[in-house]
């Protein structure tokens, strides 16, 4: 057999194996919704939202079967393949915000406190942004540990770019590191504007900056491409982007929950479609 088959039959294993995981895992997150269903009832206001969690975490950890199903492909000691690796590693991050709120709406259909209820219970009035005078926000603490995934997970797939494709020292995931062991000082000092609204300045630069250059790089990728590349790169770049909008409209910016649920659900569809079609093109 030769090592073309080989290759082919390690990524049919892999695609068979993580998507039968995927099955089960959503078929567990549905078997207590769908007996609650059956006994009272189907609430669009409270349950649309779990449904849509269930679906971004089969299709996040979709993802990274898709990335990870390419690995036979690459000869071990490739750069291309840590970066597959990692890259796939980062939505496996990134699916824990989706079973965090999976298992919070579980807990409260079983009339206990919730994840984020006792998270936020820690600092009831949550953390008070107040950047230098110019707006006031306030956001629960749970929404600030939710973030720090988003971060986590994009660090994961900003290292591999920077140390791989662009061939330098990761600058760009290094500082998203150093914005998390920043994050603690949100809470140690919560009181204090000052270091409040110097934190919050650095950790909105850097978090807006890394995904500036995820966007750039695929971008300028294109650019430089043509045909199925060119089409995957700005498929890929706008996939990433986009992603950020699935936390946003998760903190609750809309009061109607219902609409923030669909739009959440549409946005976060959309992102990881994009992402994967313009893998897939690039694969093909």
């Amino acid at each position: 057999m030769n090592a073309g088959v080989m290759n082919m039959d390690s990524r049919k294993r892999t695609l068979t194996l993580g998507f039968s995981l995927i099955a089960v895992l959503a078929l567990t997150c549905f078997w207590p919704a769908i007996s609650r269903w059956l006994a009272i009832g189907f609430n669009v206001q409270t349950d649309l939202s779990f449904i849509g969690y269930v679906a971004l975490i089969s299709m996040t950890l979709g993802t990274s079967v898709h990335l990870w199903s390419r690995l036979p492909t690459f000869s071990k000691e490739s750069t291309i393949r840590t970066l597959f690796l990692l890259m796939g590693t980062s939505f496996i991050i990134i699916s824990v915000i989706f079973l965090y709120y999976i298992i919070d709406t579980l807990l409260t259909w079983e009339g206990l406190p919730s994840l984020s209820n006792m998270v936020d219970s820690t600092l009831p009035d949550g953390i008070k942004f107040s950047l230098f005078g110019i707006f006031n926000v306030s956001m629960p603490l749970s929404s600030i540990l939710m973030f720090a995934f988003i971060m986590l997970g994009v660090s994961f797939f900003i290292f591999p770019l920077e140390r791989y494709v662009k061939s330098r020292r990761p600058w760009f995931a290094i500082s998203l590191w150093i914005c998390l062991c920043v994050l603690p000082l949100l809470a140690m000092f919560k009181d204090n504007a000052v270091v409040l609204s110097i934190s919050t300045a650095g950790i909105v630069l850097f978090v807006l900056i890394n995904f500036i250059f995820m966007f750039y790089l695929y971008i300028s990728l294109a650019r430089m491409s043509a045909g199925k590349m060119r089409t995957a790169s700005v498929l890929v770049a706008i996939g990433l982007f986009s992603m950020i909008f699935v936390w946003v409209m998760g903190i609750g910016i809309l009061d109607d929950k219902i609409l923030q649920s669909i739009i959440q659900f549409i946005i976060g569809v959309m992102s990881v479609s994009m992402f994967n079609t313009g893998f897939y093109i690039m694969r093909s």
